[in-house]
């Protein structure tokens, strides 16, 4: 078994953790033939039926903005299509199974800031964008770098409760 995060490609249906044996698990999820797209900064593989983009699949914006806010710069951007499952890239110590503060990160509950440094020195400063779901959170990171050609770099941070320490920076 490999703890997957599936992401539904309908915004109502909420990302969640579930547990697949094998290939034909991740094909009844995906609804097809596999296709893997790498998210190499985060050590996990996003997997995607890929006939969706022959059968017109509907766009999974969640999956699509977290897949170029962390591959941003590493060729054309893809977009996600369909339900997108989820995996460990057998990069990190948790091999197939998505990284355990990758599933608080992307499933549970809390806020998200994006952050500026504005002379792109990694002094970070936190903005007044603030979010609940990770996937709102990269976008609006996207948008702003984008706005700006030259100076600040912004990242996404979430609000981690005391205690715990934050997740999904990117370097």
């Amino acid at each position: 078994m490999v703890t997957t995060i599936v992401i539904p490609q309908d915004a109502i249906g909420e990302p969640h953790v579930q547990e697949l044996a094998g290939l034909d698990d991740f094909q009844k999820v995906t609804g097809g033939f596999l296709e893997p797209f790498e998210v190499a900064p985060l050590g996990i593989t996003f997997w995607v039926n890929e006939a969706a983009a022959r059968e017109r699949g509907g766009l999974n914006a969640r999956a699509t903005a977290l897949y170029w806010y962390y591959n941003a710069g590493h060729g054309l951007p893809n977009f996600m299509l369909g339900d997108v499952v989820v995996s460990g890239n057998g990069s990190c110590r948790s091999g197939g199974d998505v990284p355990e503060e990758l599933v608080f990160g992307l499933v549970a509950p809390h806020r998200f800031v994006v952050q500026v440094s504005p002379d792109d020195d990694e002094h970070w400063q936190n903005t007044f964008a603030r979010f609940d779901y990770i996937y709102d959170a990269t976008l609006w990171c996207m948008l702003l770098a984008r706005s700006f050609e030259h100076g600040p770099a912004f990242r996404v941070q979430a609000e981690a409760p005391s205690g715990t320490e934050a997740l999904l920076e990117e370097d």
